[in-house]
């Protein structure tokens, strides 16, 4: 897969729907977010939206198409982005994720992520109602890495061992 840094502007909204249904909340991030796109076959199948701030980057949008989802793809582009985080002289990513999403909690938390913190009915505004796992979304959990730390992951390997060069995979 290569990977590419985009303006915001070229954003595939589309795509970063997959991982957050609301445009206006899209919107109201992206304008101040580094975007990357990860395109195989010629095609943009993986898109991510970060935020650094304060020695610290908020992972805002991790989206992967859906024909292509469970290759890897998703862990390939975070496994970049922790590397271009580290690079940039960051400490910490950041991440939020509804309570609901089970298989997003356990992708995070195999590749490193901690629960930092819970929000409790972050969602209940949504209009619609978001469900997963036949769960209505209500609590947003913050899931945060220490990019210094040395940590290892359930795999034995260390998050930054894991982000080599993944630019073309």
């Amino acid at each position: 897969m290569k990977i590419a840094n985009i303006s915001h502007e070229e954003a595939p909204r589309e795509l970063m729907s997959l991982a957050d249904p609301s445009p206006e909340h899209i919107e109201s991030y992206l304008a101040d977010s580094t975007v990357f796109v990860g395109e195989w076959s010629d095609e943009r199948v993986v898109v991510a939206a970060v935020f650094i701030q304060n020695g610290q980057v908020e992972l805002k949008n991790l989206a992967v198409k859906q024909a292509v989802q469970n290759l890897g793809l998703g862990t390939l582009m975070l496994t970049y982005l922790l590397d271009y985080a580290d690079r940039m002289g960051v400490q910490r990513m950041t991440v939020a994720i509804s309570s609901s999403s089970l298989r997003h909690l356990k992708f995070y938390e195999r590749l490193g992520f901690r629960i930092g913190g819970i929000e409790p009915d972050f969602f209940i505004g949504y209009d619609p109602p978001i469900y997963e796992n036949g769960i209505r979304c209500l609590d947003r959990l913050q899931l945060c890495m220490d990019l210094r730390a040395s940590t290892e992951t359930s795999s034995g390997v260390t998050p930054q061992d894991q982000a080599t060069q993944p630019l073309e995979v």
